[in-house]
């Protein structure tokens, strides 16, 4: 497996098991808990029940080039499946590549990866 599979695969394990401590249903409540998870790691995370998302200040944006930003998103594709059970990551924007806030949309799937 490529190392972006297996960083989503590890990602989505712990975000399950998250969901599952925490009790999350629906991505409104997932949406709230990665807000919290990202916060700790200094990521200002807004994501609304639509899936809808907005960063506007991340920590390690100082420090990705565009391309190891890509690669490791693949956690965040993970971290949120898991917390919502399952789907898809999709960026329009990022800071690193130079917009002023990651723009992204989190769309929910029937079955996990």
């Amino acid at each position: 497996a490529s190392l972006q599979a297996a960083l989503r695969e590890r990602a989505y394990e712990l975000g399950s098991r998250l969901r599952d401590r925490l009790g999350l249903v629906g991505v409104g409540q997932s949406m709230a808990a990665a807000r919290v998870v990202y916060g700790v790691i200094g990521i200002d995370f807004e994501g609304d029940a639509q899936g809808r998302i907005t960063i506007r200040r991340c920590y390690f944006s100082r420090y990705y080039v565009p391309e190891v930003c890509w690669l490791v998103s693949a956690l965040d594709e993970g971290i949120l499946a898991g917390l919502v059970g399952a789907g898809r990551l999709t960026f329009q924007e990022r800071i690193t590549e130079g917009a002023e806030s990651c723009r992204a949309c989190f769309a929910v799937a029937e079955a996990s990866p």
